[in-house]
């Protein structure tokens, strides 16, 4: 939000002491897209008094600033069961680049409607999921063992049904809204909650892919390989695709309100340390607390960064240019200005 002020441009104001907000139908600021010299005002919010080459007092300005706030953040206020965060990626720190404007409760319902199961799939090939303790992934809800070490059953982490929306408030800073339960309007996307995500860095046996504890995980594989290996699994399995990053780096945004997993959840294995699958599976679906040379867990996924390079299945890096390919088969190029290598 910007806000034209006396002959300047504000991008933030900070005022002490308490005040009352005006009566939105009385106000003496009117919204609109010119300052009073012409000039248009993009991306924002500008509030002008009306008595024009009139100075407004610190006290007029709070209450314009604060009725333009009001105004802004009220459509995301009404949202039942939902969070906004604030991502300004202007700021360098990492630990402040995240804000949360917005919490009707929505993250945390997304946290605790997310579970690890144990998949098998049977003769029909439809894939039965039995659901583990979230405080203890070596069980079934009912305290008996589950079977995750078994080749041949899978270890999943399950996302429920929710809505996402990304807005952009001003140049790179975007408002992020996920909501649970209802969607809003259309605007929001669906995440479908049909997605299972493993567990474990992959193991290969037979030349198939495996999320299973107790195994050491497998490495020095192509793309083109491992890509293979998952889908030999049978229709609908795949590697982790580039959405499954993305949606697990939002929701941490948005859970912990920074970029800085490394402080919260740790900086995880070693890239040389060969330690087997199943060292967080007591912690289920519990986060590691900065975890160090360790694998880490975040949000019932163990070593989701740490330990070996990541391949992503339906990413192609070629110097500054990503190419995704998305589920029904569409491109999308991302160009980046910094440069990346791949494996």
């Amino acid at each position: 939000m910007k806000l034209y002020i006396n002959g300047e441009y504000k991008n933030s104001i900070t005022f002490p002491g308490s005040f009352k907000m005006p009566n939105t139908t009385s106000n003496p600021f009117s919204l609109m897209g010119y300052d009073n010299d012409g000039r248009y005002v993009p991306n924002g919010i500008m509030y002008s008094y009306k008595s024009y080459n009139k100075k407004l007092s610190n006290y007029q300005i709070k209450q314009s600033y604060l009725y333009a706030k009001n105004r802004y953040f009220k459509k995301f206020k009404n949202i039942k069961n939902s969070t906004t965060i604030r991502i300004n990626q202007h700021i360098v720190d990492p630990n402040k680049i995240v804000r949360r404007m917005v919490d009707n409760n929505g993250i945390e319902l997304i946290r605790s409607n997310s579970h690890r199961y144990v998949g098998n799939t049977n003769d029909q090939g439809v894939m039965i999921l039995k659901q583990l303790r979230d405080n203890d992934g070596t069980k079934y809800l009912d305290g008996t063992d589950a079977p995750i070490a078994t080749l041949g059953n899978d270890v999943w982490m399950k996302l429920p049904q929710f809505w996402y929306k990304a807005e952009e408030y001003d140049t790179d800073v975007w408002d992020i809204t996920f909501a649970y339960g209802t969607k809003p309007d259309n605007t929001f996307k669906e995440w479908d909650g049909k997605d299972l995500i493993g567990v474990y860095k992959a193991y290969i046996s037979g030349s198939k892919m495996y999320s299973v504890s107790g195994v050491i995980p497998k490495g020095g594989y192509s793309v083109t390989s491992f890509d293979t290996m998952a889908k030999a699994r049978g229709n609908g399995y795949s590697m982790l695709k580039w959405k499954y990053y993305c949606i697990m780096a939002f929701l941490f945004f948005c859970y912990y309100g920074t970029t800085n997993s490394n402080s919260i959840c740790g900086i995880g294995d070693d890239w040389d340390n060969y330690n087997e699958n199943g060292l967080c599976d007591s912690l289920g679906m519990t986060d590691t607390v900065k975890a160090d040379d360790v694998p880490m867990n975040f949000w019932g996924l163990e070593s989701w960064w740490g330990m070996k390079y990541e391949m992503i299945g339906n990413l192609r890096v070629n110097y500054l240019s990503w190419k995704v390919t998305e589920d029904d088969g569409t491109e999308r190029t991302i160009t980046n200005s910094v440069s990346q290598t791949s494996t």
